[in-house]
């Protein structure tokens, strides 16, 4: 059945269309490879970093200088970095920073790690760093780590062994939140009329 309203001829498929709800769910997994790709690439540059001649790298303005600017790397580490193409297209970009262009870079060549681009003028670094930008406030601020005296009341409440210097400072804890916890009752127990 042609969507088209033209009679489908015998030989021809018809071309295959995913539902929205399909695609939405394409476009979501989209975006989160590209934040994971950039999260990836920055750590990649981070480890690569004392072998990349950073002021080269900002001046080029062909292929091939690109790839002279990234000639101290080997190739394992030069096959974990985007294309030349897309760290071009990234370098020319006009917000491109002078100093500490790790993060910028690495989320302005997060797209190209899935898909080679044709072009320096095809591939988009802004669009990356948009994709970037939104999946990272979609998830909201990193969680912090728990640290040990949390660890070890979360233990205690379940009844747990506790080691003793720990102990010391959840009794503490404790105390002084009881303590706090007095001092507030105390004050909403208060009225006018108890002021003299």
């Amino acid at each position: 059945m042609a969507r088209s309203g033209k009679t489908q001829k015998p030989g021809e498929a018809e071309p295959f269309d995913f539902p929205l709800f399909v695609r939405k769910q394409h476009e979501a997994r989209r975006r989160e490879l590209a934040f994971a790709d950039s999260e990836t690439l920055r750590y990649e540059f981070q480890r690569v970093k004392d072998r990349i001649d950073w002021e080269a790298l900002r001046l080029s303005k062909t292929e091939e200088q690109v790839n002279a600017a990234l000639s101290r790397l080997d190739e394992f580490d030069r096959n974990r970095l985007p294309s030349s193409r897309a760290i071009l297209a990234t370098v020319q970009d006009s917000k491109y920073p002078k100093f500490r262009p790790v993060s910028f870079l690495a989320t302005s060549c997060a797209l190209a790690m899935r898909n080679e681009p044709k072009s320096t003028s095809l591939y988009s670094a802004r669009y990356s760093r948009d994709i970037c930008y939104g999946e990272r406030k979609r998830r909201g601020p990193p969680q912090k780590p728990v640290t040990d005296l949390e660890y070890w009341l979360e233990q205690a409440k379940s009844g747990q062994r506790v080691p003793t210097r720990f102990l010391r400072r959840i009794n503490n804890l404790l105390a002084k939140e009881s303590a706090r916890s007095a001092i507030q009752e105390i004050r909403t127990e208060l009225t006018y009329i108890d002021i003299p």
